[in-house]
């Protein structure tokens, strides 16, 4: 009796031990790989302007800026997938009053975090830690002995016996079952089943639509971006004569007389039919089956989560559209004055290196348009889900 409460007692103490010491590790995993993700994130995206102000051959410098972008969304998502998600950046509470007042009942995340160990991560992380405490625990003769004697009692089973009496349970979990659903909780649960499904039907409907609107706009888009890579140097110079009109003699390129009809800028007119589907869908009434839809897929939480930002006004600035060109050289206040050749030169170089920040930027954004039309035309498809379709037919032959 006394060694059986030692044993307990030092299980118990090393298995708490060994669980505080895994939890340290993975908060401090999780928080390397938020410092290493953010870090190579900022220095493909600096990479990627440095390639765009270089000098050379326009093809070589399109094809390695388009590489970069798409290398550091790749980046991203692995990070997304083998991070914990514990630890994150705190933002500023615009709304403290709203924060305290939304935040879950302490029963509820008492709840949660229980749920939250009978994941299989926690689960795995749990039995190792078991393991560990049990092996420091007890001696190696008396762990061969108990697992000698585990083995010896496993073989005595007799399984024919033990599926017999479980066969004797089924019809009363199969009666418990039917009450359930004849009753009133049973009949308000599958209302609001069907209420879900309905709902998720809309979000998917929705998500086809913004889908269809992106993949008419991807190719006008990537042919604007092309045209601001190549001749970004007409944006800088342009907004430098409406910046400094008495330095236009000190511009390479004469732009003296402005002439936006000459500008190959496009008119972009599909981002008006993004930034409704946009809105459809942000302002869907049901948030948490929304961002529970776009969880699915991690092509699909990048670009939900920003909706918010993208007004259409915002849109038009990103891809450099025609109109919003023509905003901004026209809404430019001129400097001060006559500027010295060497200061002319730096706020010239402030521009150019402002324009290809946002040419990354709006990079960045078409790339995550591209993968996300490739992932909902995929999970649109009709042959997307043949063996869950394939079983969804098969339960339903078999219950008819």
């Amino acid at each position: 009796m006394g060694e059986s409460f030692a044993f307990q007692s030092d299980f118990i103490s090393l298995f708490f031990a060994y669980a505080l010491i895994v939890f340290v590790i993975l908060i401090l995993y999780d928080f390397a790989l938020l410092l290493v993700s953010t870090e190579i994130s900022l220095r493909l995206s600096r990479i990627a302007v440095r390639l765009i102000t270089k000098q050379g051959s326009g093809r070589y410098r399109r094809g390695m800026v388009v590489h970069v972008v798409r290398l550091k969304y790749g980046f991203d998502k692995m990070m997304y997938q083998i991070r914990l998600h514990w630890v994150g950046y705190g933002g500023w509470d615009s709304s403290p009053v709203y924060t305290h007042m939304v935040k879950r009942p302490i029963r509820n995340i008492i709840f949660g975090l229980v749920l939250y160990l009978f994941r299989p991560f926690s689960l795995l992380c749990l039995s190792g830690i078991a393991l560990m405490a049990i092996i420091q625990t007890e001696s190696q003769r008396f762990l061969y002995a108990d697992l000698s004697q585990l083995y010896s009692a496993i073989q005595g089973i007799d399984y024919w016996n033990v599926a017999a009496r479980i066969s004797s349970i089924v019809p009363a979990i199969f009666l418990v079952g039917i009450f359930y659903l004849i009753s009133t909780r049973g009949t308000i649960r599958r209302a609001i089943e069907n209420l879900n499904l309905k709902s998720t039907e809309d979000i998917a409907r929705k998500h086809r639509e913004l889908s269809k609107s992106i993949g008419n706009a991807i190719y006008p888009i990537a042919n604007n971006l092309q045209y601001v890579v190549d001749c970004q140097h007409l944006v800088v110079d342009a907004w430098m004569v409406h910046m400094f009109p008495e330095n236009r003699h000190m511009i390479e390129h004469s732009v003296s007389a402005i002439d936006y009809d000459h500008y190959c800028f496009m008119e972009l007119i599909e981002l008006l039919r993004i930034h409704e589907a946009f809105e459809s869908l942000s302002g869907y009434p049901d948030h948490h089956l929304r961002n529970v839809f776009s969880t699915y897929k991690y092509e699909i939480l990048h670009l939900v989560s920003r909706l918010d930002h993208y007004t259409i006004d915002r849109l038009n600035k990103i891809f450099f559209s025609k109109d919003s060109i023509i905003e901004l050289l026209q809404d430019t206040r001129s400097g001060a004055g006559l500027l010295s050749q060497e200061d002319f030169r730096r706020e010239q170089l402030d521009r150019q290196h402002l324009v290809a920040e946002e040419t990354v930027k709006a990079l960045e954004l078409l790339c995550a348009f591209v993968r996300y039309h490739d992932t909902v035309s995929r999970l649109m498809r009709i042959d997307s889900d043949r063996f869950g379709r394939a079983l969804r037919i098969a339960i339903q032959q078999s219950s008819a």
